[in-house]
């Protein structure tokens, strides 16, 4: 670092064009007063403007090291244990940096845009969504490696599903089949939702389960079927039970069963 510096004008032996009188460095005129060096120089230079500590750093700390160093980031767990290249887990990171010239000084990093923060152990990311963290390190030479970039993203959340029947319950029970339209709502903040499948559409308490059920594309984001508005023989309710699925881009899921029911016919007693 720069320590001191003196400029004491003395005419024509500060003019370094002047050959009859050449420039002096750590000359002594005689007496202590005008000593302005007392040590030995190992490297003289002059330049035509004034160097900042970063080009004098330079010349004094390895001047042939203009290579800057490198930081490799080390992610924990080492692959993505979700989906499509998400984590459903917090991570950590883990920075080391080299240089094949002069040691290096420091390692910074920021995530999300945020403040550069010295790097002094691993770095733990819990938050959901995708956290963008940037890193860097410097050696001695004052070589800055150019920042680079690792995104982390991270959802340890299940989607939410909303299912919405157009009918809960079918009436009149005059064995006359009816349309269903189902309104689906999935929410998923962090990974975003991949698919919706109708798991199933049954029918409860009857030996044949598919009885009254009819164009349901199981397997498929179908949200428009058909349903027999009968009662059982006996005359108990019927009801069909309706199952979707909603699975985001980093694999969890989440189930929705609703119920829609047929009204039971009124016997004369009951009126």
């Amino acid at each position: 670092e720069l320590a001191a510096t003196s400029a004491q004008f003395d005419g024509a032996a500060m003019n370094v064009t002047n050959e009859d009188a050449p420039p002096l460095v750590g000359f002594d005129k005689g007496t202590v007063a005008n000593r302005d060096w007392s040590g030995s120089l190992d490297d003289v230079r002059i330049y035509r403007h004034a160097l900042d500590p970063s080009d004098i750093r330079k010349l004094y700390q390895l001047p042939f090291d203009a290579d800057a160093p490198g930081t490799e980031a080390v992610v924990a767990p080492d692959e993505p244990d979700g989906m499509n290249g998400w984590y459903t887990s917090d991570v950590t990171v883990e920075l080391t940096a080299a240089d094949q010239g002069s040691k290096v000084t420091y390692t910074e990093y920021r995530l999300n845009g945020g403040e550069w923060t010295n790097y002094s152990g691993a770095v733990s990311v819990s938050a959901e969504g995708i956290t963008t963290m940037e890193y860097r390190s410097r050696d001695g030479a004052g070589n800055v490696e150019e920042t680079r970039t690792l995104a982390l993203p991270i959802d340890k959340t299940e989607p939410e599903l909303t299912v919405t029947p157009n009918l809960e319950v079918l009436w009149p029970p005059n064995r006359k089949w009816v349309p269903m339209e189902i309104r689906l709502d999935p929410k998923d903040e962090s990974s975003g939702i991949d698919s919706i499948a109708l798991v199933s559409v049954t029918t409860e308490g009857t030996p044949d389960p598919l009885e009254g059920i009819r164009d349901a594309d199981i397997g498929t984001a179908d949200t428009s079927f058909q349903l027999l508005a009968a009662n059982h023989r006996r005359g108990e309710k019927r009801a069909y039970i309706i199952t979707y699925e909603a699975r985001d881009k980093a694999g969890h899921s989440t189930t929705k069963t609703i119920t829609v029911e047929v009204a039971r016919t009124v016997k004369e007693d009951e009126r």
